[in-house]
């Protein structure tokens, strides 16, 4: 699913790194799930995914109980009926995973409420946003720190960066250090990020991955640190 940070375009790469911790772990956690890019690609039999979005996993759960696409094509005026019902956590125009299916299947280049996209750009992501496995799979809504996490298990995090514009709400970056190196006393914990401090964190792999910014491509690189 294109969705800003999303990691589909370094899955590969990532599942090389995950895949191998979870063998023996007691349950794999993404308590920052996003787009779902990670976690359906995971072999678990207990998998927990987590978003503080009440939309987003009203969808996850819509798809997970076999769901379908909706028959239409979001116009303009539908697109901002789904922002505000995204917006203020309503359901009084639309269900919340529809509001969130239309601002996937709308949204500009993939940002989260990002502005609408005229119809020829959504046929594809149509039929993508429904091609998502969550078999073994619990999904909660709140923050990352709200989970009782099982001891032994791997917790791959995927948090807003640091000094990243675009989400919704400022983060406590200092608060989820903490939390993380709490989690370390009995878990393994692997973080995404462009930047940790290194007195805290350890890096584990760097990947790089070629970025397309519309009119211009870069080289850039995510990596993986885990708690010292």
């Amino acid at each position: 699913m294109r969705w800003q940070g999303g990691k589909g375009r370094i899955l590969k790469p990532l599942l090389e790194v995950l895949q191998p911790l979870c063998e023996g772990a007691t349950a794999y956690y993404e308590p920052f799930l996003g787009g779902c890019n990670v976690l359906p690609f995971i072999h678990h039999h207990d998998k927990i995914g987590n978003d503080i979005e009440p939309a987003a996993i009203a969808f996850y759960k819509y798809v997970q109980q076999g769901g379908a696409p909706l028959a239409y094509s979001p116009t303009k005026a539908r697109y901002d009926l789904a922002k505000f019902s995204i917006q203020n956590n309503t359901e009084l125009f639309m269900p919340l995973w529809e509001a969130f299916y239309i601002d996937r299947v709308s949204s500009y280049v993939g940002k989260y409420l990002g502005g609408w996209v005229e119809e020829k750009h959504q046929v594809k992501r149509r039929t993508e946003l429904f091609d998502i496995n969550l078999s073994n799979t619990t999904l909660y809504c709140g923050s990352y720190d709200s989970i009782e996490y099982k001891a032994g298990s791997l917790i791959y995090c995927d948090p807003p960066y640091v000094n990243t514009l675009g989400y919704a709400s400022k983060f406590d970056h200092e608060g989820f250090y903490l939390w993380a190196h709490k989690q370390a006393e009995q878990s393994m914990v692997i973080i995404s990020e462009s930047w940790m401090p290194e007195e805290l964190f350890t890096e584990i792999a760097t990947i790089a991955y070629l970025h397309n910014g519309g009119s211009f491509r870069a080289v850039r690189s995510e990596k993986l640190f885990i708690p010292k």
